[in-house]
C-alpha cells in the first residue's frame, strides 16, 4: 500500500468524524508517517510500521463523542500566551526565510504546517445538571496550543539544519579552515565548546583523531592539547558573531538572521578511550559508530541531537526545542535524554543504569528500551508511547492531556499515568500476577480499582479512558 492509498483508506474510515476533526487526526497521522520516512524509511516500510485504519477508526469511534465543532472566535479566545508567543515567532521565522532568498543565500522550502492533535471526547454532565467546568475543551485548547509550539520549534531546527546543509561551501570562504591529527592514545578527553557551530562526531579507521574546525576575526576558535585533553573554544574574551538572535518584547518574540558557520568535523577511531563532550547552540549534533567512548556529553539548543550505534559509558543528551534521534545505543552507565518543544525518538537502547528520556508539549516514542535501574520516560500535553520496554528496577511512563500506550512492557512495578487522555496498551502476563491500583473519571475502566497480586501495576487518568490487557487473558 502506498502512502496515499493509506491516506485515502484512512480518510474513508474515519467518515463519522466532523470533516476539520478529521483532518487534525489525518494530519496527524500524515505527519507521523512522514517522520519516519525523513529519518530513513522507505515508502512501503513507512506505511507498514503504521497502524491499520480500521484499528484507528475502531478506537477514535470508541474513544469519542464527536460534536459539532466549536466557532473560530472560542478557539482564538482560548489559545494560551505560550502559543500566541510562539506563533509570532513562527512570522518571524518566515519572514527570516525571504530574507535569506533575498539574500541569494538559499532557496528555502516551504516551512511545514503545524498539526493539530485529534479532539479528545466531551466528559458527561454530572447528575445535578449544574454546568461544569469544561475541563476537556481547556485541556483540548491548550494541547492546540502547545503542538503549535513544538512544530515551531521543529521547523526552527530544521530549518536551521537545512540552512546549513545547503550553504556550506559559501560559509567556508567567510572562515579559515584549520586540521589537527594525532594519535588517539596521546587524548583521554575532548572538549567541544563550539559556540554556534553544528558538531559532527564519526567513526574512522586507524588509530589516529582528526579535527577539522574553521576560525575567523569575527569568530574565532583556538584548539588547545594538554595534559591529554584536547579542547576546541573561542579565546578567553572573545565574542562570537550568533547566528540568530531571539529578542521578546511585549509577549512577541522576534528573530533576526545574522550569518552561519561551517561544521565542526571529529573522525574518531571506532575504540577510541575517550570522554567526550560537545556543546553548541542553534546548530544540530551528531554522534555515531563509536564504540568505546566513556563519559559523553551532548549539548545544544534550538536544533535536534542524533545519535546512533553508539557504545559508551555514560551518556547525557540534551537541547531545547530541539528533537532527539537516539538508536542502537549501549550505555554501561546511565543513560538520559531530555528537551523542550519537541519530539523524542528512541529505539534499541540499553542502560546498565538508570534511563530517563524527557521532554515538554511533544510525543515520546520508545521502542525496545532496556534499562537495568528505572526507566522513565515523561512528557506533557501530549502523546507517549512504550513497545517493548522493561526495567530490572520501576518502569514509569507519564504526560498529560495526551493518549498514553504501552505494549509488552514491564518492570519490577509499573505506573502509567495521564490526564484528560485514555490509556490503552497490554501487559506481559497475566492479569493475576499484577497487584492492581487504577482509577479514572468520565472514563471506561477495563481494570479492577483494587487487586491483590504480584508486581505493582498503577494507571491513572482522569476524564478518559483505561483499556488495559494481558497477553494472557
Amino acid at each position: 500500500m502506498t502512502r496515499a492509498e493509506y491516506m485515502a483508506k484512512l480518510s474513508e474510515k474515519l467518515y463519522f468524524i466532523p470533516e476539520t476533526q478529521r483532518k487534525a487526526i489525518l494530519d496527524y497521522y500524515e505527519e507521523m508517517m512522514a517522520d519516519r520516512m525523513e529519518d530513513g524509511m522507505d515508502e512501503t516500510s513507512a506505511v507498514s510500521a503504521m497502524e491499520k485504519p480500521d484499528t484507528i477508526a475502531e478506537r477514535l469511534r470508541a474513544e469519542g463523542n464527536y460534536a459539532k465543532e466549536e466557532s473560530k472566535a472560542e478557539d482564538t479566545e482560548n489559545l494560551t500566551d505560550e502559543a500566541m508567543k510562539f506563533s509570532s515567532l513562527a512570522g518571524s521565522l518566515l519572514r527570516t526565510f525571504e530574507d535569506l532568498e533575498k539574500a541569494g543565500h538559499v532557496e528555502v522550502p516551504e516551512p511545514p504546517v503545524p498539526p493539530t492533535p485529534p479532539t479528545p471526547p466531551e466528559p458527561p454532565k454530572p447528575a445535578d445538571d449544574t454546568e461544569p467546568r469544561n475541563v476537556t475543551t481547556e485541556a483540548r485548547n491548550f494541547s492546540g496550543s502547545i503542538e503549535d509550539m513544538c512544530s515551531i520549534g521543529d521547523m526552527v531546527s530544521s530549518a536551521m539544519d537545512y540552512i546549513q546543509r545547503h550553504t556550506t561551501e559559501s560559509l567556508e570562504g567567510d572562515y579559515e579552515k584549520k586540521v589537527f591529527s594525532c594519535p588517539a592514545s596521546q587524548v583521554r578527553a575532548i572538549r567541544l565548546l563550539c559556540g554556534e557551530m553544528p558538531i559532527r562526531v564519526t567513526a574512522c579507521e586507524g588509530n589516529d583523531l582528526t579535527l577539522t574546525y574553521y576560525t575567523c576575526d569575527d569568530d574565532p576558535y583556538e584548539m588547545n592539547l594538554d595534559d591529554g585533553v584536547l579542547t576546541l573554544e573561542r579565546p578567553t574574551g572573545a565574542k562570537g558573531g550568533s547566528r540568530f538572535n531571539f529578542s521578546m518584547l511585549g509577549g512577541v518574540i522576534k528573530m533576526v538572521w545574522n550569518k552561519p558557520s561551517p561544521t565542526v568535523e571529529l573522525l574518531l577511531p571506532r575504540e577510541a578511550l575517550v570522554d567526550l563532550q560537545a556543546h553548541t547552540t542553534n546548530c544540530s549534533i551528531k554522534v555515531s559508530d563509536c564504540q568505546a567512548l566513556c563519559q559523553t556529553e551532548l549539548k545544544t539548543g534550538n536544533s535536534r541531537i542524533e545519535v546512533s550505534d553508539l557504545s559508551c559509558l555514560s551518556l547525557e543528551c540534551a537541547s531545547t526545542n530541539g528533537r532527539l534521534v537516539l538508536h542502537n545505543i549501549r550505555s554501561r552507565q546511565q543513560l538520559t535524554g531530555r528537551t523542550t518543544n519537541s519530539r523524542i525518538e528512541a529505539g534499541g537502547l540499553r542502560s546498565g543504569g538508570d534511563m530517563k528520556l524527557t521532554t515538554t508539549n511533544s510525543h515520546i516514542e520508545g521502542r525496545d528500551l532496556q534499562s537495568f535501574g528505572s526507566l522513565h520516560l515523561t512528557t506533557s500535553n501530549t502523546g507517549l508511547l512504550a513497545e517493548d520496554c522493561t526495567a530490572k528496577g520501576e518502569l514509569r511512563l507519564t504526560t498529560s492531556n495526551g493518549r498514553l500506550e504501552v505494549w509488552r512492557s514491564e518492570g519490577a512495578s509499573v505506573t502509567l499515568k495521564t490526564s484528560n487522555s485514555s490509556i490503552r496498551g497490554q501487559m506481559p502476563g497475566a492479569q493475576a500476577d499484577w497487584a492492581i491500583d487504577s482509577h479514572t473519571s468520565n472514563g471506561k475502566n477495563s481494570l479492577p480499582k483494587q487487586q491483590p497480586g504480584g508486581k505493582p501495576l498503577s494507571v491513572y487518568t482522569s476524564n478518559g479512558s483505561i483499556d488495559v490487557h494481558f497477553e494472557r487473558e
